[in-house]
């Protein structure tokens, strides 16, 4: 009786243990950076299940690639568990173009914007531009089509991954010769200092209604300085010709209207 006792203690035990180690863990290979068609292949060999969760674009990496599973490897699975998979995707997800007063529309910081969204940028053309500060953005081409400012407000969606070629001022650093601008008009003035690259600043006395048909009595720098191209000359501007201009005026303002008397 007791040896029948302790066979069927054996028997038991023994179907207990082969019952449990039905379904025992397994431990889950590394499943990352391999194609999801071989991942699927080795699912089917190893009794699991694959399941993709979600797909990430990556430059650098084909379409179809693994890039991270859960759970992790090495972990101990049951037979029919199912590993959730992140891959690679065919597409880039699209961005949207800032707007280049987000960097004050200067090209280096509007370059770094466009770096942290993942856009490429190159220097397509720097154009000569004495009144804006270099490297000031102009507009920009995608895909041959020029973009300016109010094309990106109503906003401008393209691929990461993409370039986009931007158009620049620059500058060239050249000696100018400050013209004698006292007892002009700034009408003329102006005329004198955009011939010779120079800017100017104007400070008008209280009597300046119109500052085009206001006179100047100062300057600085004086007439003969050297400037670079580009520099600001300073004018002081009052309503009346100043006296010590005299009464000599401009031709097409002092000479008569032709009369037969002339001729």
């Amino acid at each position: 009786m007791l040896v029948a006792l302790l066979s069927f203690g054996f028997i038991v035990i023994l179907g207990l243990n082969i019952y449990t180690q039905h379904g025992e863990s397994i431990y889950l290979d590394n499943l990352q950076r391999l194609p999801i068609k071989k991942v699927e292949k080795m699912a089917r060999k190893g009794d699991f299940k694959v399941v993709v969760f979600d797909s990430i674009w990556k430059p650098d990496i084909k379409s179809g690639v693994v890039l991270e599973q859960n759970p992790i490897p090495g972990s101990k699975i049951k037979e029919g568990r199912t590993v959730y998979l992140t891959i690679s995707s065919s597409t880039p997800p699209k961005v949207e173009l800032p707007l280049f007063r987000d960097a004050a529309y200067m090209y280096q910081s509007y370059k770094r914007i466009l770096d942290v969204r993942g856009i490429n940028s190159v220097v397509k053309e720097e154009i000569i531009d004495t009144k804006q500060a270099k490297g000031t953005i102009l507009y920009m081409y995608h895909d041959g089509k020029k973009i300016e400012e109010n094309v990106l407000k109503e906003g401008y969606l393209i691929e990461k991954g993409d370039a986009v070629e931007l158009v620049i001022t620059k500058q060239i650093i050249a000696q100018r010769t400050v013209p004698e601008l006292v007892c002009l008009k700034l009408s003329t003035a102006k005329f004198l200092l955009e011939t010779s690259q120079l800017n100017f600043d104007a400070f008008e006395d209280p009597s300046v209604i119109d500052l085009e048909e206001a006179y100047i009595y100062k300057q600085n720098p004086d007439p003969g300085t050297n400037l670079i191209s580009g520099d600001y000359v300073k004018v002081y501007l009052t309503l009346e010709r100043p006296m010590a201009c005299g009464n000599d005026e401009l031709m097409e303002d002092n000479d008569p209207e032709p009369t037969e008397d002339n001729f």
